[in-house]
């Protein structure tokens, strides 16, 4: 996109101007950014080293969104997706080892599922065995960014090393992250507004949305690995990317919520 609209100043936004603004300006602007024509979430990405210049974007557009560009819209899932909607009976179990023979974790008939804020309950999944299916993160995160229904499903998913949930209570969405789910470890998710760097050592600041919502903090040895694994060559280029952290939410002193990558198997990256 060549536009958008920043809600601090209410001003719509040419990329090449954006990207002249002050250093400190656009850092805390970027965080404000939305589609010009749909209201949606919106990133900025300054012009990178291989020649592609500054320019905003949005993912997921709202329905029949002028500014959204021809492909850009999810209408060809692959095999593995859509074998997730295609079957919400079936329940998921993480694969965080991407196949490794001997990873999986026994799954009960019946366990329980915990919920943020109330004790656990159990779920019956029924007199015979269940349609146990073992799923990448990375197919996850495209469902929940462009499926509603699948983020609403109370579909059973067995995380490795946290037992069993259904996808709604265990996946948390940027603007539903708050307070109250401090110590919980969920799985955090959303489009990443800007980065910024920790400390001198090198540790990065993964941003999502404006201020008051959460960060996560990627440990200087995770760094290079998550370029890998988003296929980026240089750090700002993952802003405008969706990121998936399986975690546990943390409060700092004053107040900041954040979670920290010390793993980089247990957490996603997609970019359009």
């Amino acid at each position: 996109m060549d536009t958008a609209r920043c809600t601090e100043d209410d001003v719509r936004y040419l990329a090449s101007h954006f990207a002249l603004l002050p250093a400190a300006e656009l850092e805390r602007k970027r965080r404000a950014l939305v589609c010009d024509s749909c209201g949606a979430e919106a990133y900025f990405r300054k012009a990178s080293a291989s020649g592609q210049g500054a320019c905003f974007g949005a993912r997921p557009h709202g329905l029949l969104c002028q500014a959204t560009a021809i492909g850009a819209v999810k209408g060809n899932a692959n095999p593995e997706e859509q074998d997730i909607l295609d079957n919400p009976g079936d329940v998921i179990e993480l694969d965080l080892c991407y196949g490794r023979a001997g990873t999986g974790t026994p799954l009960p008939w019946q366990a329980p599922v915990t919920t943020p804020g109330s004790a656990g309950r159990y779920t019956g999944l029924g007199s015979g065995a269940p349609a146990l299916t073992r799923r990448r993160l990375t197919p996850i995160l495209r469902n929940l960014i462009y499926s509603e229904p699948f983020r609403n499903s109370s579909q059973v998913i067995n995380v490795p090393g946290q037992g069993i949930h259904t996808i709604r209570r265990f996946f948390v969405s940027t603007h539903q992250v708050h307070a109250g789910l401090e110590g919980w470890h969920l799985g955090y998710w959303g489009m990443i507004a800007s980065v910024g760097v920790a400390n001198d050592e090198g540790a990065l600041w993964l941003n999502a949305g404006g201020y008051g919502d959460y960060s996560v903090l990627v440990s200087e040895n995770m760094v290079s690995d998550l370029l890998r694994r988003a296929r980026k060559q240089d750090v700002d280029a993952l802003a405008g990317c969706h990121l998936l952290v399986l975690g546990e939410l943390r409060r700092s002193g004053g107040g900041k919520l954040w979670v920290y990558l010390d793993d980089v198997e247990r957490c996603a990256v997609y970019d359009d």
